[in-house]
């Protein structure tokens, strides 16, 4: 990016949850696969994530940073799915945290994306 002069990664961990179908005995549908929602992978353990890069044009009003361009690719996702956990890597030489727009653009989303969320963060240098 040219403003920042860094880059930043977000994995979003997430879990999809069963629907009520809307039938009277209360039955459940499963979600559709994760193979539906763009940049979404499994871990071999089970857990799934979205990726997501920041981009940093000339302009300050168009930039966008990892974690809503992440965040915006669950759109595909249906309604039911919630944020477990969000892992930012920058090549930065300290490690960073959400910005005002991101921590607004998040919570914005209400149940999607609990209060108490983990995050974890890392620089470039351990």
């Amino acid at each position: 990016p040219s403003q920042s002069s860094f880059r930043v990664l977000a994995l979003l961990f997430y879990k999809l949850h069963e629907r009520d179908d809307g039938n009277d005995g209360g039955s459940t549908t499963l979600l559709p696969p994760i193979a539906l929602i763009p940049m979404s992978r499994s871990t071999d353990d089970g857990r799934t994530y979205i990726v997501g890069t920041n981009d940093e044009p000339g302009y300050m009003g168009g930039a966008i940073c990892a974690e809503r361009a992440a965040m915006v690719q669950l759109r595909f996702a249906p309604k039911s799915h919630s944020i477990t956990k969000i892992v930012i890597c920058t090549d930065s030489w300290d490690p960073i945290s959400p910005g005002m727009l991101c921590r607004e653009f998040l919570a914005g989303h209400g149940k999607q994306v609990p209060w108490d969320v983990p995050i974890l963060s890392s620089g470039n240098q351990c």
